[in-house]
């Protein structure tokens, strides 16, 4: 189960880190990991294609969302983000690479799946990105990863989100982003081949091709609470790209997605 998955992968992916060591005129390499510059955490709801709990999705559905980012000046772990070391850090710009899990898909969670079959996560080699040449107003993101099993399903992401003050306490906010994968990954996710179509009865599809798997926009508000807290509130839609959303899978070619979460510093 996805559940269960996701206590090996953080343990697992965070392990190897901690291997190893360095001495050091204060502190050894490996007790910094344990002095973390930052801690934050958000727990609300989502309405997404993507869920921690029921993997990917073709209908995207309300569910509980939570992520969990430590950082410190060698590396990270987080939920979305998986366990790894900055390749570079500054105030505007942070690149990292990590071991992360790509998640599976499960024809219970989604009735578009019934019949088909589940399709197991895995591991990837995650590296990913995120700049802010404006701080709290421009934010560029991106991130490419590819499974380390022999299924080769590769995907990546690039994004922008864009903060306009309001007033103190609030401030609005605008985010695009547009998802890729390679022919594997979408053919696993969204083809049917000739065994599923027997056992589904729908038409077979094949994807002959990678590229634009879906592209998601979102607007909301950011509601500061004081300094450690803020509540973050938006609506938005998610459109699969035209090839894709000839597949029997997909419901409708848009849907609509929403974020309602709750962002607490654990520390200053």
């Amino acid at each position: 189960m996805v559940r269960r998955d996701w206590f090996f992968i953080l343990l697992m992916g965070f392990a190897p880190l901690l291997c190893f060591s360095q001495n050091n005129a204060s502190l050894s390499w490996s007790q910094q990991w344990f002095e973390s510059l930052s801690q934050d955490v958000t727990i609300g709801w989502s309405q997404t294609n993507l869920s921690l709990t029921n993997g990917v999705l073709v209908e995207t559905q309300l569910l509980p969302t939570f992520n969990f980012t430590a950082e410190n000046t060698i590396g990270f772990l987080s939920v979305q983000n998986g366990a790894g070391l900055w390749l570079y850090k500054s105030e505007d710009l942070k690149v990292g690479a990590s071991i992360n899990y790509m998640l599976g898909r499960f024809e219970k969670f989604d009735r578009r799946y019934t019949a088909l079959g589940d399709v197991p996560g895995a591991f990837d080699a995650f590296v990913w990105a995120e700049w802010q040449p404006i701080k709290e107003a421009i934010t560029a993101y991106a991130n490419c990863a590819r499974t380390i099993d022999s299924s080769y399903r590769s995907y990546a992401q690039v994004g922008l989100t864009l903060g306009l003050p309001i007033t103190n306490a609030v401030n609005a906010f605008a985010d695009v982003n547009f998802n890729y994968a390679n022919q594997t990954y979408v053919q696993k996710y969204y083809g049917i081949d000739a065994h599923q179509s027997a056992v589904s009865a729908r038409m077979p599809f094949a994807l002959r091709r990678g590229g634009l798997v879906n592209g998601a926009s979102l607007l909301g508000f950011d509601l500061v609470i004081n300094k450690h807290a803020e509540l973050l509130l938006g609506a938005g839609a998610l459109r699969y790209s035209k090839e894709l959303s000839l597949s029997p899978l997909i419901a409708q070619a848009q849907q609509k997605t929403f974020l309602m979460v709750w962002s607490q510093k654990l520390n200053d």
